[in-house]
C-alpha cells in the first residue's frame, strides 16, 4: 500500500469449540498506519467461521517498508495477549 492509501481487510475466524464464545481482538499497529476499528468484537456459536472487517490507512509520512500488525486476544473476558500477526508493505 502507499501513504495516504487505505485498503478493507478482512480477519478470518474459525471456532472449534462445542461451546459458544466472545471475542474482543485489540488491533495494535504502529504509529503510521490508521486502523479502524480498533478493536473488533463478535459472538461465536460453537464450531462455526467468520469474518470480521477494519480498514487500514497508511500515513502520509509512512516510509517504505514491511510493518507488523499484532492481534490481542480475549476470549470470553480472559486476555490472552498478542496471539496473532498480519504483515502490511508500504511500497
Amino acid at each position: 500500500m502507499r501513504p495516504w492509501a487505505s485498503i478493507e481487510l478482512k480477519l478470518a475466524l474459525s471456532y472449534i469449540q462445542s461451546r459458544p464464545q466472545t471475542h474482543r481482538i485489540e488491533i495494535h499497529p504502529p504509529p503510521w498506519l490508521t486502523l479502524e476499528p480498533r478493536v473488533l468484537e463478535s459472538w461465536r456459536a460453537a464450531e462455526t467461521r467468520g469474518k470480521l472487517s477494519f480498514r487500514i490507512t497508511a500515513a502520509p509520512g509512512a516510509q517504505p517498508a514491511v510493518q507488523r500488525i499484532a492481534f490481542d486476544v480475549t476470549r470470553d473476558g480472559v486476555r490472552h495477549g498478542e496471539l496473532f500477526d498480519a504483515m502490511v508493505e508500504i511500497v
